[in-house]
């Protein structure tokens, strides 16, 4: 996807920021390909109770678009 809006990304910012982002992109699914990043996601509310107290609903949802759609493939060859 960014390499198709290319030129929209560099309208918005500026080509040395286009080239950035495709060099962390690429260092990123290195990354998760070989398993050594960790990420955590965290969720912060203003009022306690507005989310479930167990994250389950994201695996649920994460599963429903999977079965909606085939996962992409991400890689730089």
């Amino acid at each position: 996807r960014t390499v198709l809006h290319k030129d929209k990304i560099i309208s918005l910012y500026d080509e040395r920021m286009y080239r950035m982002w495709q060099f962390y992109l690429a260092g990123a699914e290195q990354t998760f390909s070989n398993d050594s990043m960790v990420n955590f996601h965290l969720q912060t509310v203003k009022r306690q109770g507005v989310l479930p107290m167990s994250r389950s609903y994201i695996t649920e949802e994460a599963e429903r678009l999977m079965a909606i759609d085939d996962v992409p493939v991400w890689r730089f060859s």
